[in-house]
């Protein structure tokens, strides 16, 4: 086999595959327990929990209750300063997102986590409920408020004290 054989050879460098096009993205797509928040339609400025994600939309919990499929390209995930980012639909049509996803994903009763800030500061519980925006802890025995979801991190989570 000569030249004509080297010609022939695949070139994969040029393949039009996406993965020659582009390096991979650094973050992962929506997934299921980040917190996120929806821009138009019914949901329009609500915050939730991502319950599921497809390939074209997702659900979400809002306030406890699950919404119908949202389209992708309605809902940004919400990074920890609460800013929300932009969630881009690749040409495969799967969704990755631009930021970095949250530290933890949403908690659940019964699990353990710790706080960080406001009174209960530094305290550990158990998870006695959990809401959109809050949760309640069981701490020595006893129930807290309502705690910023953002102020309770997982216990032994990357990031919790």
């Amino acid at each position: 086999v000569g030249a004509a054989g080297a010609a022939a050879a695949v070139d994969v460098s040029d393949s039009g595959s996406p993965a020659s096009k582009a390096a991979p993205m650094a973050t992962p797509a929506l997934q299921e327990g980040e917190r996120a928040v929806v821009s138009g339609g019914k949901y329009d400025g609500q915050q939730g929990v991502v319950a599921s994600v497809t390939a074209k939309s997702c659900t979400l919990l809002i306030d406890g209750k699950k919404t119908g499929n949202i389209p992708l390209e309605a809902v940004s995930r919400v990074g920890a300063a609460g800013a929300a980012a932009a969630v881009d639909v690749s040409d495969s049509g799967s969704p990755a997102s631009k930021a970095a996803p949250m530290a933890t994903p949403a908690l659940q009763e019964g699990e353990r986590a710790v706080v960080s800030g406001g009174k209960y500061d530094g305290q550990q519980g158990v998870v006695a409920s959990v809401t959109a925006k809050s949760c309640t802890l069981l701490i020595d025995g006893k129930k807290t408020g309502n705690i910023p979801l953002e102020a309770v991190s997982r216990v032994g989570a990357a990031g919790a004290a």
